[in-house]
């Protein structure tokens, strides 16, 4: 069984990035134009969420039909925090169940969801790890 910790370091090295020193409680990883964060919640979990920038002209309905029941755990799920009322874009699985690509599937994961989220017609360029 992975650590927090050990899972980072996995990470950033999957990622080629240094690691950092101290690994925070919430870690944050920038994937093209999103800052994505990292972190053990609840505990024996690894949650990774992005707060994706969407066009006011979409409608909750509409967003939501992205929540399809999937057979892929780490299927992104949409939701809007409680205070807020921003859309929240998030995954997670068990720490127990980490092999030496899941993470990376995970954040890829993430990523591909709210890049769709954003738009179904815009061609991205090649996103980068920073």
């Amino acid at each position: 069984m992975y650590s927090f910790e050990q899972a980072i370091t996995q990470l950033f090295q999957q990622l080629s990035l240094s690691i950092p020193d101290t690994i925070e409680p919430v870690i944050g990883v920038k994937v093209g134009e999103f800052a994505c964060h990292i972190t053990e919640h609840p505990v024996g979990q690894i949650l990774m969420f992005t707060l994706p920038s969407l066009d006011n002209n979409n409608e909750k309905e509409t967003l939501l039909s992205h929540n399809i029941f999937s057979q892929d755990i780490l299927k992104p799920i949409l939701s809007w925090d409680e205070v807020g009322g921003h859309p929240v874009l998030w995954n997670r699985q068990p720490l127990n169940s980490l092999d030496n690509n899941s993470l990376y599937t995970q954040l890829e994961m993430l990523v591909q969801g709210a890049e769709r989220l954003q738009t179904s017609s815009l061609i991205s360029p090649p996103r980068s790890f920073s």
